[in-house]
């Protein structure tokens, strides 16, 4: 029989994910926030674009807090990391005892779910696989990327891991198992607190980070300030040249992609800056290093948050 999956969260990622599960055979759930969001996607469908091919996928689709876990292999979590809070506060105890594997930016949000997930069921995946929401049902995928996945504590049994590595592999997803993912996760998390703040702001495509002088060189600029407070916690060959060489590779595979960052305030939503940038400064600030330009960048994007909320517009 066919694997059954739950995929929490209807955005970007979770639609990217679970068409791709839906296609390679997987019988896919998507559980939403709220009935009103279940019956858009009931009464809609999801769409995925990937370069020219389409699909459009009536899905099985209920509120979370309606989510029933006896049916089900496994839950991915594909929500933003403001929402995992929710999710530990709503999502049923039968889901609980299922494997989990979280496809989220950034660090520190999940403590709330591991309170009452036990966390060998859960995986943690660090992935560059890349796609922005065109329509609210539809999602135009602009890479597969990498996936590196593995246990939340490093050097224990990787059966759930190896459980959803099998998974997305057969889905088409270039996916790599490791004992330790933390270093990936870090070096995600720099990365992103470089590519999504410029772009966000900037309010340009990741290829303008390359296209643009300017931009390019503020690029390095961030890469080069933040690399000695986490190189400690990276892998020994992943060294300034190196990150630095990844990340024209991301922004070159990801050209035509909007950073999630820039599609949060796009669309008047918070951002998951506190997670990603505001992870960098607590840990800076902690080593006594201070980050100016990466501080700089978050009191803009906290200042032009509150904007928006006081105007009721958005950053299009």
């Amino acid at each position: 029989m066919p694997e059954r999956i739950g995929v929490i969260g209807t955005g970007a990622i979770g639609i990217t994910v679970g068409l791709h599960l839906a296609e390679s055979g997987v019988e896919v759930v998507f559980f939403t926030r709220n009935q009103r969001r279940a019956r858009d996607v009931e009464r809609e469908g999801l769409r995925l674009i990937v370069d020219h091919r389409h699909y459009h996928v009536y899905p099985a689709v209920m509120p979370l807090a309606e989510a029933k876990g006896g049916d089900l292999d496994g839950v991915i979590l594909a929500v933003k990391a403001y929402d995992t809070a929710r999710v530990a506060e709503v999502a049923p105890d039968a889901l609980l005892d299922l494997p989990w594997l979280s496809l989220q930016n950034g660090l520190h949000h999940w403590a709330p779910l591991l309170e009452r997930l036990d966390v060998e069921r859960f995986t943690l995946a660090a992935t560059s696989m890349a796609a922005f929401r065109v329509l609210p049902n539809t999602v135009r995928q602009t890479a597969m990327g990498t996936t590196v996945l593995g246990p939340h504590t490093p050097g224990t049994d990787t059966a759930v891991a190896s459980f959803w590595a099998r998974l997305l592999q057969d889905a088409g997803f270039p996916t790599v198992l490791v004992q330790d993912v933390w270093p990936y996760l870090w070096r995600k998390l720099l990365l992103n607190a470089v590519v999504n703040p410029v772009t966000a702001l900037a309010r340009v495509p990741n290829r303008g980070v390359v296209d643009v002088p300017d931009l390019r060189e503020l690029a390095r600029d961030l890469l080069r300030e933040a690399y000695p407070v986490v190189a400690s916690r990276l892998l020994p060959e992943w060294d300034l040249d190196h990150l630095w060489e990844d990340l024209l590779n991301l922004l070159a595979e990801t050209g035509e992609n909007r950073s999630s960052m820039f599609q949060d305030l796009q669309y008047g939503r918070p951002t998951e800056s506190p997670w990603i940038t505001g992870v960098l400064l607590d840990e800076a600030a902690r080593e006594g290093i201070h980050l100016v330009r990466h501080e700089t960048l978050q009191r803009l994007l906290e200042g032009l948050q509150v904007w928006q909320q006081v105007e009721g517009v958005h950053a299009r």
